[in-house]
C-alpha cells in the first residue's frame, strides 16, 4: 500500500474506520472529502495519534475536555476546531483484546438523512461514501448530538462568531 504522510490529508479526512485486513492485519481506510479511500497498514490508534498531531492535539487531552460522561470518557467526540469534530461510533466488532472497533466519523460531513438500519447495524452517508457501522440508530443520533453540543462548547469557550447551525436530533428512549 501507499504511503501516506498525514500532514498531506490534514484537512481532507471525513472519516477513520478500523478495518481488518486476512494478510495485513488491523489497518484504517481514510476516506477523504474527494470520494477517495486510502488505506493504510497501521491501526486507528496509530493513526488517529499521528493525525491529531498534525494539530498539535493529543486523543487523552481532549476526550477529557469534551466528555460528557464521565463513566465512558473514551466515546467522547474529539473538537480540533469549530469546523472539524471527530465522533467515534462503533464501526466493528472487537476480534481480540485491545482491539479498536471504534471509527471516527467528521460530524460536519455527516447525512443523518442517509441514515437506515439493517439486521447487523446502521448505514450512514459521510461525504460521498455509505459507511457500515455496528451500533443502533439510537446511538448514532445520540453521538451525533454530543458531537453537536462539544462543538458548541468549543465555540463558547472560544468565543468565535461562526454563524451556528441548528439540527435537531431524535433520539428515542425506550423504558427502564
Amino acid at each position: 500500500m501507499r504511503r501516506t504522510k498525514m500532514a498531506a490529508v490534514r484537512g481532507e479526512v471525513t472519516a477513520m474506520m478500523p478495518v481488518y485486513d486476512p494478510i495485513a492485519g488491523n489497518v484504517t481506510d481514510l476516506y477523504l472529502r474527494q470520494g477517495e479511500v486510502l488505506r493504510i497498514d497501521r491501526s486507528l490508534r496509530l493513526v488517529l495519534r499521528d493525525y491529531l498531531r498534525q494539530w498539535a492535539f493529543e486523543k487523552t487531552s481532549l476526550q477529557q475536555i469534551y466528555s460528557d460522561d464521565k463513566l465512558q470518557p473514551l466515546v467522547a467526540p474529539l473538537v480540533i476546531h469549530a469546523g472539524h469534530t471527530l465522533i467515534p461510533l462503533r464501526a466493528r466488532h472487537a476480534i481480540g483484546k485491545h482491539d479498536g472497533a471504534y471509527g471516527y466519523l467528521e460530524l460536519a460531513s455527516l447525512d443523518p438523512l442517509r441514515l437506515s438500519e439493517h439486521p447487523g447495524g446502521v448505514t450512514l452517508g459521510c461525504g460521498g461514501n455509505d459507511l457500515e457501522l455496528v451500533c443502533s440508530r439510537r446511538q448514532v443520533m445520540l453521538m451525533l448530538a454530543r458531537g453537536e453540543n462539544a462543538a458548541r462548547q468549543y465555540r463558547q469557550q472560544n468565543g468565535e462568531k461562526i454563524a451556528e447551525t441548528t439540527r435537531v436530533y431524535v433520539v428515542e428512549l425506550s423504558p427502564l
